[in-house]
């Protein structure tokens, strides 16, 4: 069974297939979550989220959450996405993702 985050606001109640999830930010009080198609937006805490999420998920800076698998590269402190989304990084916080990106690719490749 696929995993889905489930998004309900004031205009609609949805299933999120996490698949389809680029990344998730959080600006001031207001949640995007952005998939290759539309943005939904909530005021629904990352921390709330992050129980429905799984280790494809990483938080590379305080605010965002991306998804690895939706991780078309990562070079020169910016991560591109499949949809054409950018994210840039300070160095420290490129390093650790990076890393954990490495990692993730590495035991991908062994399942």
């Amino acid at each position: 069974m696929e995993s889905f985050l489930p998004f309900i606001n004031r205009e609609q109640c949805c299933k999120i297939w996490l698949n389809d999830i680029m990344y998730i930010r959080q600006e001031g009080r207001m949640t995007s979550i952005v998939t290759e198609k539309e943005t939904y937006c909530s005021y629904e805490k990352l921390k709330d989220m992050e129980a429905h999420l799984d280790k494809r998920f990483y938080y590379c800076l305080k605010k965002v959450i991306i998804n690895f698998e939706n991780v078309a590269v990562m070079k020169e402190q910016t991560i591109y996405f499949k949809n054409g989304d950018i994210i840039a990084l300070g160095r420290q916080n490129y390093v650790h993702t990076r890393q954990a990106f490495a990692a993730y690719l590495l035991q991908q490749k062994q399942n």
